[in-house]
């Protein structure tokens, strides 16, 4: 799937997760709420995605979900498109700034990697996020990141 498509349907899913308590900030809900016009302005016609944020917005801590939503956004072509990133953004910002105890994302999350050769590219966490993290790694050869964002940096920027 492509990387962008994580960070929009991370953002739905914070999004729909932060507002769900009733402390959260103005701003936050005010970025999912854009984020969510978005889509729905953008991809009326694409019914596969406006149901798969819906199934998100249900149940935002599962991953199943947001790989559905994914899938989704690459599906009806998504992948390319510089407004619906910025609103995802603007919510994975709103969330580390006015609501920092709630999860971020990562770009690229591995526990255990064993592998001859490594190569990872255009990988891509915003706000407080982390491009990629692997806790045990053993790789018999090269290893080459190239384009990897975190913490609100761009990797194509």
């Amino acid at each position: 799937m492509e990387p962008l498509t994580t960070v929009i349907a991370s953002a739905v899913a914070l999004g729909a997760t932060a507002v769900l308590k009733t402390t959260v900030e103005q701003a936050v809900k005010d970025a999912y709420e854009g984020l969510k016009r978005v889509i729905t302005d953008r991809y009326q016609h694409k019914a596969e995605v406006i149901d798969a944020v819906e199934y998100v917005t249900k149940r935002p801590d599962v991953e199943r979900r947001r790989e559905v939503l994914e899938e989704a956004l690459t599906d009806a072509g998504a992948t390319g498109d510089p407004v619906l990133l910025e609103a995802a953004k603007a919510v994975h910002t709103a969330v580390a700034t006015y609501a920092p105890d709630l999860p971020q994302g990562i770009g690229m999350d591995i526990s255990t990697l064993k592998a001859a050769v490594l190569e990872v590219e255009n990988v891509q966490a915003t706000a407080a996020g982390i491009g990629v993290k692997i806790d045990t790694a053993e790789i018999a050869g090269k290893a080459a990141f190239k384009n990897i964002g975190g913490g609100g940096a761009n990797p194509n920027g």
